[in-house]
């Protein structure tokens, strides 16, 4: 019953998407001029490389609404073996 669900993309979004798995090294991050915070209490996340379409495309920096006591792990390509895999950013 669940892989029928699941074929019907019932729970599309419910889980995230596996990380890509990508061969080349992301280029070097790009430089962001940071816009005015929203307000108290935001944490600005940074751009990064995201590998999109079989190359790599550019994701802006934005403003995440943080989480009292908190520290942002800001997401990153961790190269296993010649292989770059993208690790989400997080709160820690």
């Amino acid at each position: 019953m669940a892989a029928a669900f699941l074929s019907l993309g019932l729970f599309a979004g419910c889980a995230s998407a596996p990380a890509p798995v990508v061969v080349s090294a992301p280029p070097v991050a790009q430089a962001e001029v940071i816009p005015a915070s929203p307000g108290p209490g935001w944490h600005w996340v940074g751009g990064h490389w995201a590998w999109r379409y079989g190359r790599y495309v550019w994701i802006r920096g934005h403003w995440l609404r943080g989480h009292p006591g908190g520290v942002w792990v800001q997401g990153h390509y961790e190269n296993r073996g010649g292989t770059y895999i993208w690790i989400d950013g997080y709160w820690r």
